[in-house]
């Protein structure tokens, strides 16, 4: 019978792994710290192996501490540090970090102050389904035409465009669009009816269907009522 809850505590400098009984006691437990790595003033790195290996080995402690195994085990709960990001290889299971760190790759957030502009221009430059753009460019627009098909993104920002290019006449184009936003287009989705076989062998149109027949549950009527 599953008796137990296990919750997992990943913090920053610990992993910890807590069994509670029915009761909401604490059966078991299990906890070990992991290394921190200062690569330079106000920065803290952990080895996501260390994390993990940490980890797997509190859970066996818990477990083994009051004499389970796996199957006596009902749920799990998990609590994360939360600011930390892991890139894993989907192939190999193991963590990237060391070959990230080894490239200079590291993650930053990102700055999305300016998207909302982008997009509303990409949502008039977007064809209809008639294939008609809601934003046309006059051939007298020397500028935008000469600078706008050049910009590139940035290469530490791909959220943003690269403002070491000419981006005067994009920012203006932005501001534009940014005072007078519309909302993206939706296209119409197909009908799947004209792939339903009653279209396709039967030649049913579906303004010919009628909505299926609520049929009521059988009730058992006793002689004594």
């Amino acid at each position: 019978m599953k008796n137990y809850l296990l919750a997992l505590d990943q913090g920053t400098t610990s992993s910890r792994a807590i069994l509670f009984d029915k009761a909401g006691h604490i059966a078991g437990m299990g906890q070990h710290t992991f290394p921190q790595y200062y690569p330079k003033q106000g920065w803290v790195e952990h080895n996501p192996m260390e994390i993990w290996s940490s980890q797997a080995s509190v859970i066996a402690e818990a477990i083994t501490s009051i004499g389970i195994n796996g199957r006596d085990i009902a749920g799990i709960a998990i609590t994360n540090q939360r600011e930390t990001t892991i890139v894993w290889d989907a192939e190999t299971g193991e963590s990237i970090a060391d070959t990230a760190a080894k490239h200079q790759v590291f993650f930053t957030p990102g700055d999305n102050k300016r998207i909302p502009g982008w997009m509303q221009m990409h949502y008039r430059f977007a064809f209809d389904e008639n294939g008609y753009p809601m934003m046309y460019i006059f051939s007298n627009c020397k500028a935008f035409i000469r600078t706008i098909p050049l910009l590139q993104y940035d290469e530490h920002k791909p959220e943003d465009l690269d403002s070491d290019g000419e981006d005067h006449v994009a920012d203006e184009a932005r501001y534009f669009c940014m005072s007078r936003p519309i909302k993206p287009r939706e296209r119409a989705m197909p009908d799947e009816y004209y792939k339903n076989p009653l279209k396709l062998f039967l030649d049913v149109e579906k303004a010919d269907l009628t909505s299926r027949t609520a049929i009521p549950k059988m009730q058992i009527i006793s002689e004594d009522e």
